[in-house]
């Protein structure tokens, strides 16, 4: 049997994971049960954060509440329910403001969430086998697919030179690495042309030595955009290259060279 307290954080537990499952199953259905998307979702730390650490927070805050008779007893979890949603809606008012369309958007999905994570501590809580399921098993499954990539590459034809990339594929669905060395100081410029032969999906960018995306600007140049950066270490970059169930053409031309120096 478990004690008072371990309960009661075991109810939370239940109503983070099962948000958190059917958040996931959702996605995993609007992307078209691309396992890659899927994947690439629960790998965003932003969103584990969301689903457990504030959201159980929060929860606390709303006991906390009730407590103190916030709520009248008759209508306590109606207010409950509400006070949770707006806590679910609030924190897209500001990661998106002003676009008011945005936070609407993203706002009713918090909404959603967070009736959800009610719904776990009212309802599926009382269920323990659904509640093991959804609740438990389902993010820890989750939690280790993460781990995997799921990338498919069919007949990637590239061909690499000091400073330049070209590649050419059938069927790209997920993330191919193009590494180069920069020093601390050097000005990288590069150029980048696809060329896309259907609908898919497709995007290049570039992210530094600790995996984040590297704010790049860019200039004019007979109509060309050419983007650069000033590396702030010595370390190798990275060009990220993703497609969903693309077909086409990558083409990136770069200048680095000890010329290239900030000054």
């Amino acid at each position: 049997m478990m004690g008072k307290h371990a309960l009661y954080l075991y109810r939370k537990l239940i109503g983070s994971g099962f948000s958190f499952s059917i958040f996931m199953l959702s996605v995993f259905i609007m992307v078209g049960f691309d396992v890659y998307e899927m994947t690439e979702t629960a790998q965003n730390i932003w969103v584990w954060v969301a689903f457990y650490p504030y959201a159980i927070i929060i929860s606390y805050f709303v006991d906390i509440l009730t407590f103190f008779s916030f709520f009248n007893i008759q209508a306590s979890r109606y207010r409950a329910l509400i006070v949770y949603q707006i806590f679910g809606f609030i924190p897209f008012v500001f990661l998106y403001f002003p676009s008011l369309s945005l936070i609407v958007i993203t706002g009713i999905a918090g909404a959603l969430s967070a009736s959800l994570f009610f719904a776990g501590i009212e309802v599926i809580f009382r269920y323990q086998k659904v509640a093991i399921l959804l609740a438990v098993l389902f993010p820890l499954f989750m939690a280790v697919l993460a781990q995997m990539d799921f990338t498919i590459e069919k007949n990637w034809r590239d061909t690499t030179s000091n400073a330049s990339y070209e590649a050419h594929v059938d069927y790209f669905n997920g993330e191919h690495r193009l590494p180069v060395s920069l020093e601390k100081g050097d000005v990288f410029r590069f150029f980048v042309n696809v060329r896309p032969e259907n609908a898919g999906g497709y995007a290049v960018y570039i992210e530094d030595p600790n995996n984040h995306p590297v704010e790049a600007k860019f200039e004019e140049n007979k109509g060309e955009k050419i983007y650069y950066f000033t590396a702030k270490e010595t370390a190798d970059y990275y060009f990220v290259l993703t497609g969903s169930r693309f077909k086409g053409n990558f083409l990136i031309d770069w200048e680095n060279n000890e010329n290239n120096k900030e000054k």
